[in-house]
């Protein structure tokens, strides 16, 4: 079931990825929405986490580091460095 709800947004994902961001370079659309769909999941966890626990100080370094990276990834491939 959680495969089925993930393969599903990662496709959505895809879709957007592909027409607008990375519409030069297609083929790059599938890995970037990979790692977007799993940032996305563990950004619903963090404001789960958010009202129930305090840890969420260490998962939100993670989260912000890996949203950063995954911009900073997708502009120097857009760029072709």
């Amino acid at each position: 079931m959680v495969y089925i709800v993930f393969d599903w947004l990662k496709s959505i994902i895809r879709m957007i990825i592909d027409q607008t961001i990375l519409k030069f370079k297609p083929q790059l659309a599938d890995s970037y929405s990979t790692t977007i769909s799993l940032l996305i999941a563990i950004t619903a966890i963090y404001l789960i986490l958010a009202f129930i626990s305090s840890t969420k100080k260490v998962l939100g370094i993670i989260l912000a580091l890996g949203w950063v990276l995954l911009i900073v990834s997708i502009v120097l491939s857009t760029i072709g460095i």
